[in-house]
């Protein structure tokens, strides 16, 4: 197919393209407008262990995303339980624990989160790990994700490629339709 053959197929099929679009749109827009505004709520601390420092991270991370940390605290606070996640930076010494949730639940996410450096030091108690809370916990002012200009862009992209697609295929028919006796 030439340039020129790919714009004809545009033009003759431009009803198809448009209405995948807008529906590709549509559907975008009805995401983003219903999907919930979760703030991210975290914590950063200093976890050192003097006989393996390296491996202080590591135990964090384990004993956060596997959940049992979790539960403890929940347990310790009084609160409802957190997934939380963790991430390791700078050589792991520091890590960062976070957790997603709505604007109702900021303060008690704040709350677990602040357990979470006494928990650590008694879960970990015979390895002799010691957390220190680098940045207290806190939350983000704005909600996380995508704004409503990225997912409708996305979404555009999509219903681009999707009547394009079609468009194609259905040329693709036509054109094995003729060649048939």
């Amino acid at each position: 197919m030439t340039i020129y053959g790919f714009f004809e197929l545009l033009r003759a099929r431009r009803g198809l393209l448009a209405g995948a679009v807008a529906a590709s749109l549509l559907a975008g827009g009805l995401l983003f407008l219903t999907r919930p505004e979760l703030y991210e709520a975290y914590i950063l601390i200093e976890a050192v262990q003097p006989s393996a420092p390296r491996d202080a991270a590591a135990l964090t991370r384990h004993a956060i995303e596997s959940g049992s940390l979790g539960r403890k605290i929940a347990a310790r606070t009084g609160g409802g339980a957190f997934r939380l996640k963790a991430a390791a930076g700078f050589y792991n010494r520091f890590i960062k624990i976070y957790v997603f949730v709505p604007a109702g639940k900021i303060e008690a996410a704040k709350t677990a989160l602040g357990a979470v450096p006494a928990a650590l030091m008694e879960e970990f108690a015979a390895e002799k790990l010691s957390a220190r809370v680098v940045m207290p916990p806190s939350a983000s002012d704005l909600p996380a994700g995508s704004s409503l200009g990225e997912t409708l862009s996305a979404f555009f992209m999509l219903g681009l490629f999707a009547g394009l697609s079609a468009a194609l295929r259905l040329e693709d028919r036509k054109n094995a339709a003729k060649e048939r006796p």
